[in-house]
């Protein structure tokens, strides 16, 4: 019961955007040496002429398994710092001057594969910094100056072909990228200008159409979004604002036809949502609430106007009652979900034809079936079925919109 989102990405080339765009972030801990609720810290008394104290962090409370070492000075860090993961394994290795990150720190991954490798100096990140696949493979290179990202990063696929390009200007801020599919193809481009931050972002599908046009503005995402299906109509059509998508939001289906509308304010869907078949006929109508989230009654319908299904939802998961329909508007399930998502107490399915299906009427527990359904409850199987009414009130009026 989802909508289409945004144009697939590549899964390479998604994990390698994320690497370039987040800041980086070490597994090394801040200079109390902080250890979590389950470990324990063992800090001597050191050297009172020097200052200078070992300190040690374990991941049990036995004191078998170490988190992480190193020595405080004057309180603080100084020297060699090292950091395990809970199995043993070397997970972070590298040295503090005064309590800053200094030289080179390399993080590894529970096969002591080292995974990156970063340069620093007082504290932030100065140089090249080198990022790696589990097998070794060159993931991203990245280099900064002062902390900031700086000159051109790179992105690669496990292959060794590059994912993406991108171009830092004096400040740090991206002006120029460049997604690659594996292949080689142009997967998408943004250029912006460093003196006023508006520029464009273009996407392409890998046979070289264009499946993105949204434009920057200060930096941020502004105006008109379009998207397309690969044989060149708009796909879905959204608004930004500084960043965030407000107003309407509207999907198509590749004839032209709306295939899903709905609010946005804030970047979150809100109010009632409606969703087209390719025939223009009513495919889904629920409501989401002021976090985003879907909310009370939803319902579906088949092609032919026979109503689908009427679930409830709380906080985005799907909880109670849950009716369900065949297309000539006989019943086909009728149970609770007593925890989202789950099925609790007796279901009862039917066959198209309006026959008990009995393999999977029954009693259920957390999804499992664990008993026999009472004579009682065969009898009001019977009744359910004769009525085939939903059990719960319409959605509010208001009338939804025709998809043509």
């Amino acid at each position: 019961m989802t909508t289409p989102d945004a144009h697939a990405t590549p899964r390479a080339l998604r994990l390698t955007a994320v690497l370039l765009t987040l800041p980086v972030v070490l597994a090394a801990c801040g200079g109390d040496g902080g250890a979590g609720e389950e470990g324990s810290k063992e800090t001597s008394r050191g050297d009172t002429a020097t200052g200078a104290k070992p300190h040690v962090d374990f991941w049990d409370a036995a004191q078998t398994l170490k988190k992480e070492e190193g020595t405080l000075v004057w309180g603080k860090l100084e020297g060699d710092w090292k950091e395990w993961h809970q199995d043993g394994s070397l997970s972070v290795t590298g040295q503090y001057e005064g309590g800053q990150r200094v030289g080179v720190w390399e993080t590894r991954n529970p096969d002591s594969v080292v995974v990156k490798r970063t340069r620093f100096q007082g504290g932030v990140e100065e140089g090249l910094e080198e990022q790696f696949y589990p097998s070794g493979a060159k993931r991203a290179r990245a280099t900064y100056k002062a902390g900031v990202p700086s000159g051109t990063w790179e992105g690669f696929y496990e292959s060794g072909s590059v994912s993406e390009r991108v171009v830092h200007d004096e400040l740090g801020r991206k002006v120029h990228s460049k997604g690659f599919f594996e292949d080689g193809s142009l997967f998408h481009e943004t250029v912006i200008a460093s003196e006023t931050g508006n520029g464009e972002l273009k996407e392409f599908f890998p046979t070289g159409e264009k499946a993105r046009e949204a434009t920057y503005t200060e930096w941020l995402i502004h105006g008109i979004d379009t998207r397309y299906h690969e044989i060149g109509a708009v796909r879905m059509e959204e608004t930004w604002d500084r960043g965030q998508r407000v107003g309407i939001s509207r999907t198509f289906h590749p004839t032209g036809d709306l295939a899903a509308e709905g609010e946005r304010v804030n970047d979150l869907r809100v109010g009632v949502w409606h969703e087209f078949h390719l025939n223009g006929k009513l495919r889904m109508e629920g409501r989401y609430n002021a976090q985003g989230q879907r909310a009370g009654e939803w319902r579906q319908w088949h092609e032919n106007e026979a109503l689908k299904a009427v679930v409830i939802y709380k906080a985005n998961a799907m909880a109670g009652l849950v009716q369900e329909w065949h297309p000539n508007g006989k019943r086909k399930a009728f149970g609770n979900l007593v925890t989202p998502n789950r099925r609790g107490g007796p279901w009862f399915f039917w066959s198209e034809d309006g026959e008990l299906d009995v393999a999977q009427t029954a009693h259920y527990s957390g999804e499992q079936r664990v008993g026999d359904l009472t004579e009682e409850e065969l009898a009001k199987a019977v009744e359910i079925a004769a009525d085939p009414t939903p059990l719960l009130p319409a959605l509010p009026e208001g009338g939804a919109p025709k998809g043509n």
